[in-house]
């Protein structure tokens, strides 16, 4: 171990750094963030119940406060700059998904059930019609080459 015999690797210091705020000094600092925000509630009930306060706040900030009441506008810039590029962007692959991607996987399964289907027309089972082929295959060879092509 690197860590010597007989210390404690500086964990009395973590130790006493926890405990070194006393329980009183917490609720005290508990009762004074409680008492500000009941004070702040309580005053904008008063601000917003009192007739034409809120009124009179809107009209004598006039551009803070509409830059404040419509938060920045920060939904509309996200919706702006991040949402509709996104948006297209996905229905642009989604139609590239629908159209060419599935499409190519629906075509080769398509050809293969029309392969399938055109082979079961030659494959009956019987030797006659197998016999038949061989005799179309060897006269499409004997013709292939006595025309000299």
């Amino acid at each position: 171990s690197i860590v010597k015999p007989g210390s404690h690797g500086g964990g009395h210091g973590a130790e006493a750094a926890a405990h070194h705020a006393s329980v009183g000094m917490e609720w005290a600092l508990i009762g004074i963030a409680l008492t500000a925000s009941i004070v702040g509630i309580l005053v904008a009930v008063r601000i917003y119940k009192s007739s034409g306060a809120a009124q009179k706040n809107a009209e004598r900030f006039g551009p803070i406060y509409t830059l404040l009441r419509n938060l920045y506008w920060v939904d509309e810039f996200y919706e702006l700059i991040i949402l509709r590029p996104f948006y297209a962007v996905s229905r642009f692959f989604r139609g590239f998904d629908r159209w060419i991607i599935d499409g190519i996987v629906n075509l080769s399964g398509i050809v293969t059930e029309v392969a399938g289907q055109l082979i079961k027309l030659f494959q009956t089972g019987f030797v006659r019609n197998y016999a038949l082929m061989v005799l179309f295959g060897v006269v499409i060879i004997l013709t292939y080459l006595i025309s000299g092509s």
